[in-house]
């Protein structure tokens, strides 16, 4: 059998009803669930299977919520005993947690516990300078870049996602300039993203070193799989290293469509998409289609 990937997905994957199936049919799940609950001091089961959606996507939530329903999924996995268990994770973005948990390199409750901050810091951004990000289709990372370059009110590449799926990232008059450009240079698509600010951006870079300091005093312990990290499109193994790509992240682009490559070009073809939404799986067949990606959002998908 080939060596499986797990991928984890990160913030805009939410639904409302994301996880309540597994918290139902799966003791580990429910604990996943309950422990949450104890650590942020509220029902954060309740926000996930009730909503509302408004408050679900607000990212001080929808961070800790992706989080806690994914490793609840994952846990599920492992307690069904219906698939391999990796040999490498992934995470887009919030999902490089959840692929850490999942190797064994960080705690659940530690990793919450960054994510409650990392969400505050990124809200507190958003909150005092706006902008925001916006995905554009059909252009190349180099056409893209020149956009980037002759907006001057400082637009970046947030996400290098997959061939034709570019995102970029910015205050709100940039992101505004930026958007258009893309439409009369050719864009077929051009989607603002539902998010509150310039995440992936230099923006950020004062709200990472505040996360550094957290991670510093976070357990952290060499993952007993691969992990391939956001920012540097490699395996990051060592615990200073996974601590540094981290606190880059929210600052630095996410090289997701390098790293899948990078998995690919070392055997991987087949990779499980776990936790809410199916929007890696989409990612993966456009960067090969040769692969096999399936997507395990609820206990039904086990059988199929």
């Amino acid at each position: 059998m080939d060596r499986v990937a797990y991928l984890f997905p990160g913030q805009g994957s939410q639904f409302v009803g994301m996880g309540q199936e597994f918290y139902d049919e799966f003791g580990s799940a429910r604990n996943i669930f309950l422990l949450a609950n104890e650590i942020l001091g509220y029902d954060l089961k309740k926000l996930c299977f009730d909503g509302p959606k408004e408050r679900l996507d607000d990212t001080k939530y929808t961070q800790v919520t992706i989080l806690t329903t994914s490793i609840a999924c994952y846990r599920a996995i492992e307690e069904a005993g219906s698939f391999p268990l990796p040999a490498a994770v992934a995470g887009h973005s919030l999902g490089e947690y959840s692929a850490l948990v999942a190797a064994g390199s960080i705690d659940f409750a530690s990793a919450l516990k960054v994510v409650q901050r990392r969400a505050e810091l990124m809200e507190g951004v958003a909150s005092s300078m706006g902008g925001g990000m916006a995905a554009i289709l059909g252009l190349q990372k180099e056409e893209v870049e020149e956009i980037c370059k002759d907006v001057v009110e400082g637009l970046e590449i947030a996400n290098l996602n997959c061939p034709g799926q570019v995102v970029i990232t910015g205050r709100e008059d940039g992101l505004l300039k930026g958007m258009e450009m893309a439409r009369t240079r050719g864009a077929k698509r051009v989607v603002r993203l539902q998010v509150s600010g310039p995440f992936h951006s230099t923006y950020l870079k004062e709200a990472g070193s505040k996360l550094k300091e957290i991670l510093d005093q976070t357990e952290v312990n060499p993952p007993s799989v691969f992990v391939v990290g956001n920012v540097s499109a490699d395996y990051i193994q060592e615990p200073d290293r996974i601590r540094e790509s981290l606190s880059r992240q929210i600052f630095s682009k996410v090289r997701w469509e390098e790293g899948m490559r990078r998995l690919i070009r070392d055997g991987f073809k087949e990779f499980i998409e776990v936790g809410p939404g199916r929007v890696l799986s989409g990612l993966l067949r456009r960067i090969d289609k040769e692969v096999n990606i399936k997507n395990i959002e609820r206990p039904e998908d086990f059988f199929q």
